[in-house]
């Protein structure tokens, strides 16, 4: 029979449960020494495996992010950098027994994107990443400098604007997403020659900085110019 914390009385206690509650306030506890003991042998090295699992999980993670950043065309040894801004928009969940990825938008809410059901991928957010901090993606579909860039892609009856886009609505988007329309880069509006904003750099100051520093002005919205 289950065994109760606290008893007011041993009545219903059988005889040979009796010795393992002390009598404290006017009612009878069980003493919980034992359990404690078998808490502390048993679960704890559970405890502690699950630790590593989820520890070997999250470095996978950043693993298959590294290379959507690196396939989004970022600079040779920037994927922490740009981890430490957008990292935390990926959670893990379980859904039927798998774990899976949720990604999460800079607004805390869902960010829909090319996944089964209009769901983002770790892709996508390489993609958002390049277009939020375009100086660290040179390679990226949103250079500038490139040549393809600079030309709308050829449009179709299920080709959205990456501009028409944005301005749809969660479930808009996902209802895109799911009837097979594929998202393009506006044109890139030309640059101005002007001096350097309070919240502009030069790269070969931003390359100066230690990697903290870095983290730290990317966190403060400063634009790199080269």
């Amino acid at each position: 029979m289950p065994l109760n914390i606290t008893e007011k009385n041993l009545d219903k206690v059988p005889d040979a449960y009796r010795s393992l509650y002390v009598e404290k306030g006017g009612s009878f506890h069980l003493l919980l020494g034992d359990l404690q003991d078998h808490v502390a042998s048993n679960l704890k090295p559970l405890k502690d495996e699950l630790e590593i699992a989820q520890a070997s999980e999250r470095k996978l993670i950043h693993n298959e992010f590294s290379t959507a950043l690196r396939a989004a065309g970022i600079r040779p040894n920037y994927e922490e950098l740009i981890i430490a801004n957008v990292g935390g928009q990926i959670n893990l969940d379980t859904v039927d027994g798998q774990r899976i990825v949720r990604v999460k938008g800079a607004d805390g809410y869902p960010l829909f994107g090319t996944g089964p059901d209009g769901i983002a991928t770790l892709a996508d957010l390489a993609k958002e990443a390049a277009k939020q901090f375009p100086s660290v993606f040179p390679n990226g579909t949103n250079s500038s400098s490139s040549d393809a860039a600079a030309v709308p892609a050829k449009r179709d009856g299920k080709t959205l604007l990456r501009s028409e886009f944005d301005a749809l609505s969660g479930r808009e988007r996902a209802a895109k997403m799911a009837e097979g329309f594929t998202v393009t880069d506006d044109k890139p509006a030309s640059k101005p020659r002007r001096p350097l904003t309070s919240t502009e750099m030069t790269r070969a100051s931003f390359e100066g900085l230690s990697a903290v520093d870095r983290a730290a002005r990317m966190k403060e919205g400063f634009t790199i110019v080269d």
